[in-house]
Formats: structure tokens, C-alpha cells, sequence
């Protein structure tokens, strides 16, 4: 089997997807509603817009995608700088090399190769 490819791209603000989303997605949208359901029906009417909480999304996907990661990538030290990094803005509280902050990186690192996809 063929590894996967990983399309997704990271962006750090909204000016740099936005011409990508702009070229990419639909002219237009729907979403189908039901009418006897008010709700549905003051949604056309009121200017106002609910976002469910990630939690109660049907989809696990909709909120996380599956890490498609390739056993070389985890392998390299810059790998684990960045699992570092991330453990510094994670949890600031904890000194650098202590064995606490080793203990996160370890956990971390655990989540990740645990809700990857290795290839």
C-alpha cells in the first residue's frame, strides 16, 4: 500500500489561507434545514450565529484530524524539539529539563504517536 499523502497545510493567520480558501472551496454553500423547526427558521431571520462545542460534534474528524506521520519523522530530533516547544507553551509553569517538564514531553509524545497514523 502506497503511503498517504498529507495535503493539509498549517497557517499562522488568516491572510495566508485565505487565497487558498478563495480557490478552493465552493461558490456556494448549503445547508439544508428543516422548516417546521423554528429554530431553523429564525436562523434566516436573525443575524446571529451558534457554533457548537467541539464535544458535541458527530464527527471526530471535525475537530481533529488523524496525524499522518512517517516513523523517520519521529525518529529525528527536531522532531522532539518540537514536541519540547510545544510543552513550553503547554505548560509554562514547569522548568526546562526538570524532570517534570521530561515527563510531559514523554506524555505528549505518547498522544501523538498514539492518534497518528505511522507509514
Amino acid at each position: 500500500m502506497a503511503p498517504m499523502k498529507n495535503r493539509s497545510r498549517i497557517y499562522k493567520n488568516f491572510k495566508d489561507a485565505e487565497p487558498d480558501m478563495r480557490n478552493t472551496l465552493p461558490k456556494i454553500l448549503y445547508k439544508y434545514r428543516d422548516w417546521s423547526n423554528k429554530f431553523h427558521q429564525t436562523a434566516l431571520s436573525v443575524p446571529e450565529v451558534y457554533f457548537s462545542h467541539p464535544k458535541n460534534l458527530n464527527d471526530p474528524y471535525d475537530i481533529r484530524m488523524p496525524l499522518i506521520l512517517d516513523y523517520g519523522e519521529i525518529d529525528n530530533p527536531k522532531f522532539y524539539s518540537k514536541i519540547e516547544e510545544s510543552v513550553k507553551y503547554i505548560h509554562p509553569e514547569l522548568s526546562v529539563g526538570s524532570l517534570d517538564f521530561k515527563i510531559a514531553c514523554s506524555n505528549l509524545f505518547d498522544v501523538i504517536k498514539r492518534s497518528s497514523i505511522l507509514v
